[in-house]
This record gives structure tokens, sequence and C-alpha cells, in this order.
């Protein structure tokens, strides 16, 4: 190698083993750093989230909905704030990617998802899920709707009586 090479190999490489670990200490002391779910409480971040997570709800009423392979046990029922919340919870796992709860208030069963459709939350496994119910679901009849968001498609609509929601 020529002799001009080798100094500037010397020159690069005596840098690189100075900067290299200055940087290496510059980034673990200048990372972010992450609140812990510790605290605030999870169920705080839960309901800050919008998610309803009272674990003392007064039951209105409870219903089993089941359509094909698909049984949901549907309750409905005040917190302690008064306000009207949905608790879902499958019989056994849907086998669908994301799959996102719907309620919809229309005459007949919907063959598909529409604009006027109001978001709840999603459904996953055989958890209990618990929603807040918007005060445009009380005293009427609508559909409870399961659909999956990666597929694009409606996978079953359960009838939702007038009298689980009543307030």
């Amino acid at each position: 190698m020529i002799l001009s090479r080798r100094q500037t190999h010397f020159f690069a490489f005596s840098a690189l083993a100075i900067l290299l670990p200055l940087c290496f200490i510059a980034g673990i002391a200048l990372r972010p750093s992450y609140i812990s779910t510790s605290t605030p409480a999870p169920v705080e971040l839960l309901a800050r989230a919008g998610f309803a997570v009272t674990p003392s709800v007064e039951t209105i009423a409870s219903t089993d909905l089941s359509e094909g392979n698909i049984t949901l046990n549907v309750e409905t029922g005040f917190d302690d704030r008064d306000r009207l919340i949905l608790t879902v919870q499958p019989a056994a796992p849907i086998l669908r990617p994301d799959v996102l709860v719907y309620w919809e208030d229309i005459g007949s069963t919907p063959e598909e998802l529409s604009e006027e459709a109001f978001l709840l939350g999603s459904l996953s496994g055989v958890s209990l899920r618990q929603f807040f119910l918007p005060d445009a679901m009380r005293d009427r009849e609508g559909y409870l709707i399961l659909y999956s968001q990666v597929q694009q498609e409606l996978i079953v609509a359960f009838s939702l009586p007038a009298d689980l929601l009543k307030a």
C-alpha cells in the first residue's frame, strides 16, 4: 500500500476510535424516556383511551346472542357515574383478524357496513370488553355488528332489542 494511503487509514481509524465511543455514550445519555404502565395506573390509561373499565356495573339486562359459530354474552348496565355500558364477551375466539364492534340503528339486517354505523371498539379472543354507549343508543333497537377490518367484510349482525338498552 502507498504510504499516503496508510497515513489516511491511520488517521481515519484513530478518529473513529475516539468518535464511536463518544457517539455511543451520547446516544445512551440522550435516549428518550417512556412512561411505564405502572404510573399512572393501567386503568387510567385505558379510561383515557376511551375504554370502559369499571369493575362495578349495575346490570340492567343480559342476553346471549348467537349466530353460526359465534356466540356473545351481552350485558348492559350503569357504572358509578351513571353512564350506560355495554359488556360483550365471546364464548369462543372469533377467528377473524382485527374484529371491530359497531352499532347501527336500522330496521333490517345490514348486509354491509354503512357510514352511519357507530364504532364501539375492538374485540379479540374471549376477553370481556366494556364499551360506553352514547345517549343516541338508549331505548332504541339496532344491530350489533362485528366487522373484520383487515378483510373488509361484515362478519355477523346481531339484533339488539330495545329492552336491553333501556335507561
